[in-house]
């Protein structure tokens, strides 16, 4: 048993190392951009979007479309359903405080007016905001819901002076001036709070040297920037940022520099992967409806033409499914019990061992070909009548964590925590030893969250 037990550890770490080793070029196999516009906002574009948590709504507010807006629209998922009217504006920035269950909104342009006023949206109406002191009229800054800190972190925009590069923060009842140094005075780029990390993550803009491809970070206190490691998104502005909870990674998508990027990257705390590609676009908005699990986008422009078009950024969902037939009377069975989800513990259940026979499974990376030859594969040749090879066993055998006296025994391992392993298929088949040795059915193994 004990050498069973070490034979287990080392199969964990190799079927590890070699999901880890496949090569990233799977790109957006797991992520995939999806239409799903219906009737709704009209085409628009420098609007504004949050999720509002506590309804279970993304909402978006404002815009140009070709003219400057003052709607507010709710999407649930399935139906874009009109709100009560605001002040019109464009390139202006919204946050949703979950703490209060209220969206912030502050500033942006009307007939070419900088705007320097708050409001908040209840679920109803918008109330505005009496303050005594706040950040001058600006247009084209970002902002984002700090919940650790319970404040509404602003960056950035520019406003009667130029480039902007002040921090504001908005606590539900007065604006404070949290720092004046940081990142470079910038318009036009996108923030997100990772609530995993702790920080607001800002990325991009348009400074005073142009366009811009820094990443930095807000810890409540400071900024700092991030160190360049590995390959990075280009330099942009006017692009969406957004948090992703479930997968705890900050997305960005698309944005302009001499052209709309369509793009889309994900930062995991330390580094950008390039994950996925969807609709060329700029000045757009994206929120994450934590409660359906995926991204939002609505809107933007690509050559003067405003879209009106929704679109969700969908994660694979993790699945364990039986194929095929397994040999043995009654034969030996393989079968799911946690799916294998990325940063997770998959594990499957063999049943119906023979006693003092030792079972382990062969994982393959297809369900198609075993070398040159199709699958399945009967065993009769090697002594097992009746018995098929369903999968192409190339990842290499492995041995449960645990056998039980009752005839079963489970096999478990670590699923790295890389995005780019969202949708690829592991295919498992069980062998139990014996005369003869008898093997299960399959199970495709469907990476996901």
């Amino acid at each position: 048993m004990l050498l069973r037990k070490r034979k287990a550890t080392r199969a964990r770490t190799n079927v590890v190392m070699a999901l880890a080793g496949l090569a990233s070029s799977a790109l957006g196999q797991g992520l995939t951009w999806t239409n799903v516009t219906v009737s709704g906002p009209p085409g628009r574009g420098d609007h504004a979007m949050v999720y509002d948590s506590q309804r279970g709504v993304a909402m978006v507010f404002g815009g140009f479309s070709p003219a400057v807006q003052g709607d507010t629209w709710l999407w649930n998922g399935t139906i874009w359903a009109q709100g009560a009217v605001g002040s019109p504006r464009q390139a202006h920035a919204m946050a949703y405080d979950s703490q209060r269950g209220r969206t912030v909104l502050f500033g942006g342009t009307n007939a070419g007016v900088a705007l320097g006023d708050t409001w908040e949206w209840n679920g109803t109406t918008w109330l505005p905001q009496i303050f005594a002191v706040g950040p001058s009229a600006r247009t084209h800054q970002a902002m984002t819901y700090d919940s650790q800190r319970g404040v509404t972190v602003m960056f950035g925009g520019y406003d009667a002076t130029g480039y902007n590069g002040q921090t504001w923060l908005w606590n539900g009842t007065t604006w404070g001036l949290a720092a004046t140094s940081g990142p470079s005075a910038r318009e036009g780029h996108a923030m997100a709070y990772d609530s995993q990390r702790g920080v607001t993550v800002m990325f991009g803009g348009y400074d005073a040297s142009g366009y811009n491809g820094e990443t930095w970070l807000w810890n409540g206190t400071t900024w700092g920037i991030a160190p360049a490691i590995g390959a990075q998104p280009q330099a942009r502005w006017l692009h969406a940022m957004a948090y992703d909870s479930q997968r705890e990674r900050v997305v960005l998508f698309a944005g302009e520099q001499s052209g709309a990027f369509n793009d889309t990257w994900e930062w995991d705390g330390t580094t950008w992967a390039l994950v996925a590609t969807g609709p060329a676009r700029w000045a757009h908005a994206m929120a994450y409806d934590n409660q359906r699990g995926r991204l939002v986008l609505f809107g933007g422009n690509v050559a003067n033409t405003w879209f009106g078009d929704t679109w969700e950024l969908v994660a694979a969902t993790a699945s364990a499914t039986p194929f095929g037939s397994g040999c043995g009377v009654p034969a030996l069975t393989l079968s799911g019990v946690t799916p294998p989800r990325i940063g997770t513990t998959a594990q499957s259940l063999i049943t119906n061992i023979p006693a003092n026979a030792i079972a382990f499974v062969a994982i393959g990376g297809s369900n198609l070909y075993f070398g040159p030859s199709p699958l399945p594969v009967s065993l009769v040749t090697v002594g097992m009548p009746g018995c098929y090879l369903l999968q192409s066993a190339n990842y290499g055998i492995f041995f449960p964590t645990m056998a039980q006296a009752n005839g079963t025994a489970t096999f478990s391992t670590v699923m790295p925590n890389l995005t780019f392993l969202l949708g690829w298929h592991l295919y498992l088949q069980a062998w139990a030893t014996g005369a003869p040795p008898i093997v299960s059915n399959g199970l495709d193994w469907s990476i996901g969250v």
